[in-house]
């Protein structure tokens, strides 16, 4: 009797009383994309940008960076998470990541990562950009070419919690802008060649 009445428990804690696994499933959908094709609201495409085998290719110029926000829709309390892979390094400084908390492109935050297993997290305010966090390492981050790094961004008043592959590695308040803010990415190429990143399984849910 005293083993079916633990089993009872047991099995009850797992079905109503797990931690996060209703909420994870019931959680609002605000917008998610599979890039099957792509949705206007990233841009138009072309040699920088294009859709294949549902995902989103960028491939950054030489010696520039691209970030990319989504016109589409404006967010408020989100959690926002996106898959970035590198498909081609062509040198060994390879910078991406997120970009959050934007007002256009030239207010914004940005969740970024290297080859070397570091992350930053900077403010960019016009001409000026803040470093929030400098170079940190954290072995949650992939590194090699081909390999593929999930980003996540918890949004809820002024508290942002970013995560990389499940791990949670920085934790701040902010200035998000007053009426919802645009999500994105971005991708960096350095002086003589081009890196090439694959986007894919973007989510934003409701936190």
């Amino acid at each position: 009797m005293l083993r079916t009445a633990s089993m009872f428990v047991i099995c009850l804690f797992f079905v109503i009383g797990a931690p996060g696994l209703g909420a994870a499933q019931g959680q609002k959908v605000l917008f998610e994309d599979d890039f099957t094709t792509l949705d206007p609201g990233w841009g138009l495409p072309g040699e920088i940008m294009r859709t294949e085998q549902n995902r989103l290719v960028l491939t950054p110029e030489d010696s520039q960076c691209r970030t990319r926000l989504y016109q589409g829709d404006v967010f408020e309390d989100f959690d926002y998470q996106v898959k970035i892979r590198l498909a081609k390094k062509a040198a060994p400084i390879v910078l991406s990541g997120v970009v959050f908390w934007a007002k256009n492109y030239d207010n914004y935050y940005n969740f970024v990562v290297n080859p070397a297993g570091q992350f930053v997290v900077t403010r960019h305010m016009g001409k000026k950009v803040l470093s929030l966090q400098s170079w940190t390492d954290s072995p949650a981050i992939k590194k090699e070419e081909g390999e593929t790094n999930l980003f996540r961004v918890v949004a809820k008043g002024n508290q942002a919690t970013l995560f990389v592959n499940g791990t949670q590695v920085y934790a701040f308040k902010g200035f998000p802008p007053p009426e919802g803010s645009l999500i994105g990415f971005m991708g960096c190429s350095p002086q003589g060649s081009r890196n090439v990143f694959e986007i894919s399984e973007l989510k934003v849910v409701a936190p």
